[in-house]
């Protein structure tokens, strides 16, 4: 996951702190289970975290009587980012035949 997100142009972190968040079970984890699992600094676990909430992939996850930060995947955030990514694909699209028909009758 870490090298896939990496490859978006993304930390490698971010991508490891998603990976886990698709994977715990319970379905969520705290700032401090997360840099022990990731091996990432609590600092970097907090930036990180910030990073992939303002993607509206993850969430704060409220428990009932504790005072730590616990943080979830987000209902619908995967689906939303897949949509948003068609769009410009579906954009790109349209501007690439507007410019071919544009061009059509000129030599290759």
């Amino acid at each position: 996951m870490s090298l896939f997100w990496e490859d978006l142009g993304l930390p490698r972190i971010a991508g490891r702190i998603f990976g886990w968040l698709l994977v715990c079970n319970p379905s969520h984890l705290s700032a401090s289970e997360l840099a022990e699992l990731t091996g990432a600094s609590k600092g970097s676990i907090s930036s990180m975290t910030r990073l992939l909430s303002q993607a509206r992939l993850i969430e704060r996850a409220v428990i009932p009587g504790e005072r730590r930060v616990y943080w979830q995947m987000r209902d619908g955030g995967m689906s939303e980012i897949v949509q948003q990514r068609m769009l410009v694909i579906n954009n790109f699209i349209e501007i690439a035949n507007e410019g071919l028909y544009i061009f059509r009758d000129e030599p290759e």
